[in-house]
């Protein structure tokens, strides 16, 4: 493979950048069958340079797509508000580090963030949410 005007080529990558829930048909195998190939070519045409390159692009599209971070961000930030998850610490320090405020505030203040207790980091999410909805003009809703 030389170059991707193989519409197979298309199809496969596609396929690759498809979820695996979604994907049609669901296995390497049947779609290796559909293009009248066999895996280990699927394989040869994935490692090929101009094939990875294209991969990487789409894939980057597709998770950098705001919609997709926005609502990522939104699940992480409601679940640091909720205080019957035994995951609303992790998810507080990940919403804090994926906003930039980890980076940039806690660690020039503390230089170990683990020292902070759950209070403080509860203070430290809220605070920069406030902070965003200001920015953005939205309203928050407190969770349960």
């Amino acid at each position: 493979m030389t170059t991707l005007d193989d519409p197979r080529h298309e199809r496969y990558l596609d396929w690759l950048c498809t979820l695996r829930k979604d994907r049609v048909p669901e296995t390497l195998a049947a779609l290796a069958a559909e293009f009248g190939v066999n895996v280990r070519t699927l394989r040869d045409w994935k490692e090929k340079p101009e094939f990875v390159k294209e991969h990487e692009a789409r894939v980057r599209r597709i998770t950098g797509a705001p919609e997709r971070t926005q609502e990522v961000l939104a699940a992480l930030h409601e679940l640091s508000l909720d205080s019957s998850s035994a995951k609303q610490v992790q998810a507080a320090k990940t919403w804090l580090d994926a906003t930039g405020f980890l980076r940039r505030e806690v660690t020039k203040a503390t230089g170990d963030t683990s020292a902070l207790s759950n209070e403080q980091l509860m203070e430290l999410v809220e605070a920069k949410a406030r902070e965003i909805a200001e920015q953005r003009g939205i309203r928050l809703v407190k969770g349960a």
